[in-house]
Parts: structure tokens; C-alpha cells; sequence
């Protein structure tokens, strides 16, 4: 049996590092590829507004808090809208309760409205834009959270 020459043993080492230099690097790289599939779209500020009260009515009122994952990323550019059917039908005023950001909604509506409430919050710090996960039931003069004990939305990301 021949033992191999310090040139082959050169050789071979140097294969084999680059060999694992070329496994690292694309190891590197798959896992920056995994982390970027599927980003949150951006989306421009919205300026949500509400619908007049000609076309609707009637109207209920909603206290709702951003969930605490969001509260600190909150700017006064970000909105909230409650829709129905696709249509802004009341935007978010904010005030501070205690340390917490809610907004107040007056929702517009019609008497025999049968369509649920979305709320969306546009993140004006990420141009994202998320869903309530539970919709709301329109009822003429009915309230949904309010000052002392505002609802908390559970929010998902729009896709």
C-alpha cells in the first residue's frame, strides 16, 4: 500500500477546507433566505376615515386596547379602523389610559346591520397592517369594551 505524497496531502487539505468554507457559506445563506419567505407586506398610511351619518344612522361605541406586544411600538401616525363589509365605518381616536394606548370608535351603521366588525391597526413604524381575530356584532347603541375596562385586540397580520 503507498502512503501519499505531502503533495497530495496538501491538495486533499486544502479540498477539504474548501469544501466546508463553500457547506458554511451556503448553510449562511439558506438560513437568511428561511427568515425572508413570506414578509408582512408594506403598506402606505391609510387615513382611514369614518362613514357619515346620512348613509348611517345609527351607531355604536368601542374601547379597545392595542395587545402589550404592541403598545410600545405604537406612533401617533398609526390608525385603527372598525369595517364592515370593506368600509371604513368608524376610525380610532386615542387616549392614553393609564400607561395603556386605546382608542375610542363610534361605529356607524344601520338598524338592521348583519354584518360582523373588523378592526385593522396600521403600524405606521412598519407599514403593516393587522386584523382582529374576532369580529364584533353591530348593535344600535351598544358598546363593545369600555373606559374602565377596554377590550383587548387580539391581532393578526394581513397578508
Amino acid at each position: 500500500m503507498m502512503r501519499p505524497s505531502i503533495i497530495q496531502l496538501t491538495y486533499m487539505k486544502r479540498y477539504l477546507v474548501l469544501v466546508t468554507l463553500l457547506t458554511m457559506l451556503l448553510g449562511v445563506g439558506a438560513c437568511k433566505k428561511k427568515k425572508s419567505e413570506n414578509p408582512l407586506p408594506v403598506y402606505p398610511a391609510p387615513s382611514w376615515s369614518s362613514a357619515g351619518t346620512e348613509k348611517y344612522p345609527f351607531s355604536m361605541t368601542a374601547v379597545v386596547q392595542l395587545p402589550n406586544a404592541m403598545q410600545a411600538g405604537y406612533t401617533k401616525e398609526d390608525e385603527l379602523g372598525a369595517f364592515m363589509n370593506g368600509e371604513c365605518r368608524g376610525a380610532g381616536e386615542v387616549v392614553m389610559v393609564g400607561n395603556n394606548i386605546t382608542f375610542y370608535v363610534m361605529i356607524r351603521g344601520q338598524a338592521a346591520e348583519e354584518e360582523d366588525i373588523i378592526f385593522k391597526y396600521f403600524s405606521a413604524g412598519t407599514g403593516h397592517i393587522y386584523l382582529s381575530k374576532k369580529p364584533v356584532e353591530f348593535t344600535v347603541d351598544g358598546n363593545y369594551g369600555s373606559a374602565d375596562q377596554p377590550w383587548v385586540l387580539e391581532l393578526e397580520p394581513q397578508q
